[in-house]
């Protein structure tokens, strides 16, 4: 059985991990936002890069509103964000040295893996309350 100290130790740090992968969402979803209106203008504005830009504005932006709500679908959406994350990560690796979308995305899907392995899905529906 866990002691007072212990439990609150435990429930600070889920909070800190809940939080951490809440602002990593949302800087991924914003680093995909302006890749897209970056390559917007371009003749090839849609190839698959882009499309996964779009893939990582909605998903990973969606992800941000599903765990501040504490809905009970985190765990689903911390997974599939955590899977749309690392691909973005590595499309936009792909174009050499240090891309600023897929240092934002890698964050986005290590934080969003560290929430989902770290707690019982019952419990991440208490974090942020």
């Amino acid at each position: 059985m866990l002691t007072l100290d212990e439990a609150r130790a435990r429930h600070d740090a889920t909070a800190r991990l809940h939080a951490a992968a809440i602002d990593a969402c949302r800087r991924a979803a914003d680093a995909c936002a302006r890749r897209m209106l970056a390559s917007t203008g371009d003749a090839g504005g849609t190839d698959d890069r882009m499309r996964l830009a779009m893939d990582g504005v909605e998903v990973l932006g969606a992800t941000a509103g599903v765990l501040a709500r504490a809905s009970p679908h985190s765990t689903s959406a911390l997974s599939l964000a955590e899977v749309v994350a690392e691909g973005c990560a590595i499309a936009f690796d792909r174009g050499g040295g240090e891309d600023e979308t897929a240092r934002a995305c890698r964050e986005c899907a290590r934080a969003c893996h560290a929430l989902r392995t770290s707690v019982a899905p019952a419990r991440l529906r208490c974090v942020a309350g």
